[in-house]
């Protein structure tokens, strides 16, 4: 993953991608924006707390810097579970202008249909962008501790597998910054989730602290559900950049304790509009 300056921004790209001209991606970094501490300054969730009018001038900066229509992002009620839904022309624009309309408990996002924005918030949790070079498809997915648990990123692929006919062995992943395992201690309970949804490999996805404390690995385990799911290793890239020990660029729930703002993984197919 590199980073690139827009404007006033400063997102990041997925090298493997740069190549696709017909995907327009990014993951937004905390830069560039008006927000005031502790949302400082690129914050994009209307839910944390944040002045309306300072998210709002943000994503419009984000959707100027790409060329997208801000009035057409389209986001979802996540609430860290694995349910995906099938974007379509009709759901264009939910939750552009506020939390209220946005998809409900939906923590994954997939379409066909070029023009349709797809934006997934966190502050910790990975975003994971799928695209389909061949059935032109793209999905995006939210994934923390529970949703990797619950197999968001392999429901994503399958989603698409089924709705667009996406073979997975074409798609190319990304997965953005988030929590890396070098900050992410988890107790006992996140351990037994593992152990109940990943059996036979939990153990990679984990380490032990010099005091013994597990800390998982959320981009060791999304790369395999995705491997799992049928996608090449080689074809996904993680950005592999802790958000917790860069606060200067990321918002971190964890490390900000729990008090700060959200980036963005956003992805849109350029065209025409389908009819």
């Amino acid at each position: 993953m590199s980073d690139e300056h827009y404007e006033t921004i400063r997102p990041f790209i997925y090298r493997n991608w740069s190549i696709h001209n017909d995907v327009m991606h990014i993951v937004t970094s905390r830069q560039g924006g008006v927000s005031e501490e502790p949302y400082h300054s690129l914050n994009l969730g209307f839910h944390v707390g944040d002045d309306t009018d300072a998210v709002l001038e943000n994503r419009m900066r984000v959707c100027r810097a790409v060329g997208v229509d801000p009035g057409a992002l389209t986001t979802a009620e996540q609430v860290h579970g694995s349910y995906v839904a099938v974007v379509g022309k009709t759901d264009r624009g939910r939750g552009a202008q506020g939390a209220a309309n946005r998809l409900p408990k939906t923590d994954a996002m997939v379409t066909n249909t070029p023009n349709i924005p797809l934006m997934v918030l966190v502050a910790d949790c990975a975003v994971i962008g799928l695209y389909d070079p061949i059935r032109k498809a793209i999905g995006v997915a939210h994934a923390g501790w529970r949703g990797t648990a619950a197999g968001v990123a392999r429901r994503a692929v399958e989603k698409m597998k089924e709705v667009f006919g996406s073979n997975p062995a074409d798609l190319i992943a990304g997965i953005s910054p988030s929590i890396g395992p070098c900050c992410y201690e988890v107790g006992d309970g996140v351990c037994r989730a593992f152990q109940g949804a990943f059996p036979e490999t939990v153990e990679r996805f984990f380490t032990k602290s010099k005091k013994g404390k597990a800390h998982l690995n959320l981009w060791e385990a999304n790369k395999w559900q995705l491997e799992e799911a049928g996608l090449k290793r080689a074809d996904i890239e993680a950005a592999e950049l802790c958000t917790a020990c860069h606060t200067d660029l990321f918002f971190s729930h964890r490390a900000e304790n729990g008090k700060t703002g959200r980036f963005g993984g956003l992805m849109m197919l350029r065209g025409s509009q389908r009819r």
